[in-house]
């Protein structure tokens, strides 16, 4: 959600009049019990999870030294619980399916599933240890919590109002592939770094495109 496009998504930081970023809407809608998330063990929708299990998983208790009320001179060791909040999320993977409908002779994707993901931060050096993702879940569950939610449109404003369920539907977002369906079950940064990788991905996204291309006759 750090490129241009992405970013209705992620702003707000908090919620602010009619407004709320899409990882508030999740987090407040698994509060409330009206979204089902599931394990991000695997992206097949198995396992479900409680709010508190997914919340208990990310506000990992930190301790700090901070000075003794009886001796002001000495620090002591205190435990603290760091509060979620929804800024920290800055990446989402969406699971999808594209496929073929005979019936009007187009070329369709289904999405089925969204994936929130923090930044791993190691709190002794600052350093990024990689993706942690946080949970899945089932996007036709919560189509009705996002469609009534408004995006902000960097385009028109208030004029033109979209909820997230219509960027979805319409695809408008940026994204790039990490991923495709496999035997082995691997992402592309699995057995791929770097240009490999990047290159992986367009090949795989040219794939999509090429067999679309190849069911008409010119």
């Amino acid at each position: 959600m750090r490129e241009k496009m992405n970013q209705p998504f992620y702003y707000p930081e908090k919620p602010q009049n009619n407004w709320r970023s899409l990882m508030q809407i999740i987090w407040d809608g698994m509060k409330e019990g009206t979204i089902i998330a599931y394990s991000a063990d695997v992206d097949q929708f198995l396992t479900p999870i409680t709010f508190n299990e997914v919340k208990d998983r990310i506000e990992i208790p930190d301790t700090m030294f901070v000075p003794d009320p009886d001796n002001p001179e000495q620090k002591i060791m205190k435990v603290i619980k760091v509060d979620f909040t929804a800024a920290n999320v800055k990446k989402f993977r969406i699971k999808e399916d594209f496929y073929f409908d005979r019936q009007r002779s187009v070329m369709e994707v289904r999405i089925l599933g969204i994936c929130p993901v923090m930044e791993k931060i190691d709190p002794k050096t600052g350093e990024s240890r990689g993706d942690m993702p946080l949970f899945w879940i089932y996007f036709p569950e919560c189509r009705e919590l996002l469609s009534r939610n408004e995006i902000f449109n960097l385009k028109n404003g208030s004029a033109g109002r979209l909820t997230y369920d219509d960027v979805f539907m319409k695809r408008i977002f940026s994204s790039f592939i990490y991923k495709e369906e496999n035997v082995y079950d691997r992402q592309i940064n699995e057995y791929a770094m770097g240009v490999d990788a990047l290159l992986e991905a367009e090949r795989a996204k040219n794939s999509l495109f090429e067999f679309e291309h190849n069911l008409w006759q010119y």
